[in-house]
C-alpha cells in the first residue's frame, strides 16, 4: 500500500512513499528522524486510546480531495456509498462477497431469531453489521380479502409450491398462472391485471396492532443484543389496498366519520396508506427509545396500487423504494422512481434517505422471458439509479447476483468500495480510537469522495466521510 503524509502542521512530518526517489523528495532526508520518532509516538497513543465513539474535528485541503477523486480506479465516477441487501450472512466466501459489494448489513440470527455466534464473528470480521429481520407482528388476524380477491390468492396458493419457487419455470400450472397471467409477486401488476400476494400478510392496522408490533421488534433486539440494524419487510396489504377484516372496517367507518368524509375509494385508500404510515412510526420508535443507534431500514413491499411511492412519508432511517423489478422496466420508468425517491427524502423527515431498491432474480426470467433481465438491463438500471442522485442502493436477491459472475461484474461495477484514495490531511485536533473488527485506526473527515488510506505518524489508518454510511455533516459512528 501505498503510504502518504498528514498535515499535522505548516511542515510535513512522516513517510514518503517508497516508488519515489530520493532526488524527488529532498525534503524527505531531514524529517525521516523526526517521523520514526512520530510514529512512536502515535502508536502508543493509538494502543491506550478509547474504543468508544468519538467526533474528530477534521478539515481536508479541498485540492488534494479533487486530487483524491481522479486517483479512484473508477476514474472518479461515483459510485453508491452502500448497499442495503436482504440475506442471511453465509461462509467466509459469501460474506467476502457482500464485503466486496459493500453490503451494509446481513442477518446474523439462527432459525429461532437467536443469535449464531458464528455468524457474529464473521460478519464483526468482515466488517458487515448484524441485523435482526422483521415483518408485522399482530397476533390478532390476517388481513382479510373480498371474495374475488380470496378465490384468486387461492388459485396462485394451489398452484405455488414452495420448494420450486424458484426452480422449473416449465410447472404447467405455475407457465399458466405466471407467465401468462405475467404474475408480478408483489411487485406492480402488469397494466390491466389484477392481481394479489400468493401469501397472507398478518394485519397491522390500528393502535393495538401498532403496539404488539413494538413490543416484538424490541423483544427481538433484546435477544440480539449485538444487532446493529433493523430490516424491516412485508408491510403491506395482501391485495394491495388494504385490508377489508371487520374490525378494519370499523376503523375505517370511525375514521370517515371523524375527519368528515365520505366513503369513496380516494378516502380509503388515504386511511389504508396513514395505517401503515402509523405502523412503521410504531416500529421506528421503538427502536430509538431501546437503542438510538441502531439503524431502521425497510423495503416497501408489497406494493401499495393508491401510491407505489409513498416512502418518502415514512420515518426510517433508510427507506427502500421499488425503482426496478425483477421483470425489465423501461429506463425510463427506472429512472422518474429514482428521481422521485431522492428528491422527497428529506420533505417529511430531515435524517431520512431515500433507498431505490432494485431486483434481480434468474428465477424471474425463466418465469416470464418476454420481461427478463440481462446484465446488460441491470447495467442500464444501475447507471439510471446513480444518475438520479442515489448515494445508497438497496437490491435483493443479493445472492443470486452474487451467484452470477456477469451479473456480480455488473453490481461491482457500481457498488464495491474503491480502492483508497490517498490524499493528505489537515486535523484541527484528532481523536483516535481502535476499530476491533479491523485493528486499524479510524478518523472523520467531512467531504471526501471516499474512505482514503492515511499515514499519521507513520501509523496506517482509514479515513471516512463522517460516519460509517459516510454522511457528511454527522459524526462517526462505532456501529461494533
Amino acid at each position: 500500500m501505498r503510504r502518504v503524509d498528514v498535515f499535522r502542521s505548516r511542515k510535513k512530518v512522516g513517510t514518503f512513499p517508497r516508488n519515489v526517489r530520493k532526488a524527488d523528495a529532498p525534503w524527505a532526508r531531514p524529517y525521516l528522524g523526526i517521523g520514526i520518532s512520530l510514529a512512536l509516538l502515535a502508536l502508543a497513543s493509538v494502543r491506550f486510546a478509547s474504543a468508544q465513539t468519538v467526533v474528530p474535528e477534521c478539515r481536508t485541503d479541498p485540492t488534494t480531495v479533487q486530487k483524491a477523486a481522479a486517483d479512484v480506479p473508477s476514474g472518479g465516477k461515483p459510485r453508491f456509498r452502500k448497499v442495503f441487501a436482504f440475506t442471511d450472512i453465509g461462509d467466509d466466501e459469501h460474506a467476502a462477497k457482500l464485503a466486496e459489494l459493500n453490503v451494509f448489513a446481513a442477518n446474523c440470527c439462527d432459525a429461532g431469531n437467536r443469535p449464531d455466534p458464528e455468524k457474529l464473528e464473521r460478519a464483526k470480521r468482515f466488517g458487515i453489521v448484524p441485523y435482526v429481520a422483521f415483518g408485522p407482528f399482530c397476533g390478532s388476524h390476517v388481513q382479510a380479502l373480498s371474495p374475488e380477491e380470496a378465490r384468486l390468492q387461492a388459485e396462485l396458493q394451489g398452484r405455488f409450491v414452495p420448494s420450486e419457487a424458484k426452480g422449473d419455470a416449465g410447472d404447467p400450472g405455475r407457465t399458466d398462472l405466471w407467465r401468462t397471467r405475467h404474475y408480478r409477486l408483489g411487485g406492480e401488476p402488469e397494466p390491466g391485471n389484477a392481481e394479489v400476494y400468493v401469501e397472507s400478510i398478518g394485519c397491522f392496522i390500528g393502535t393495538n396492532a401498532c403496539a404488539k408490533g413494538a413490543a416484538g421488534l424490541v423483544e427481538r433486539l433484546r435477544a440480539n443484543p449485538e444487532a446493529k440494524a433493523v430490516c424491516l419487510d412485508y408491510i403491506g396489504y395482501a391485495n394491495y389496498r388494504g385490508c377489508r377484516h371487520p374490525d378494519c372496517l370499523r376503523l375505517l367507518e370511525a375514521w370517515l366519520e371523524r375527519e368528515g368524509l365520505a366513503d369513496t375509494e380516494e378516502n380509503r385508500d388515504r386511511f389504508f396508506e396513514d395505517q401503515i404510515v402509523a405502523y412503521y412510526a410504531a416500529l421506528f420508535d421503538a427502536v430509538k427509545a431501546y437503542d438510538p443507534s441502531v439503524v431502521v431500514y425497510a423495503h416497501l413491499y408489497p406494493v401499495f396500487l393508491p401510491d407505489p411511492l409513498y416512502g418518502n412519508r415514512l420515518k426510517l432511517d433508510y427507506c427502500a423504494q421499488t425503482c426496478a423489478w425483477y421483470f425489465r422496466w423501461p429506463t425510463e420508468k427506472v429512472r422518474r422512481y429514482a428521481e422521485t425517491v431522492v428528491r422527497g427524502q428529506r420533505e417529511r423527515w430531515p435524517f431520512a434517505h431515500g433507498v431505490p431498491f432494485v431486483a434481480y432474480g434468474p428465477w424471474a426470467n425463466g418465469i416470464d422471458p418476454d420481461f427478463g433481465k440481462t446484465p446488460e438491463d441491470l447495467d442500464r438500471e444501475l447507471r439510471a439509479v446513480l444518475e438520479s442522485g442515489a448515494e445508497y442502493l438497496s437490491v435483493h436477491e443479493i445472492d443470486s447476483v452474487i451467484a452470477d459472475p456477469a451479473v456480480f461484474a455488473v453490481f461491482r461495477k457500481y457498488c464495491a468500495s474503491p480502492q483508497p484514495a490517498f490524499v493528505a490531511i489537515r486535523c484541527r485536533r484528532q481523536v483516535w480510537h481502535s476499530t476491533p473488527s479491523r485493528g486499524r485506526s479510524v478518523c472523520a473527515a467531512d467531504n471526501l469522495p471516499s474512505p482514503v488510506a492515511v499515514v499519521v505518524g507513520g501509523m496506517n489508518a482509514i479515513v471516512t466521510p463522517l460516519d460509517s454510511f459516510g454522511n457528511r455533516g454527522r459524526s462517526l459512528t462505532e456501529i461494533y
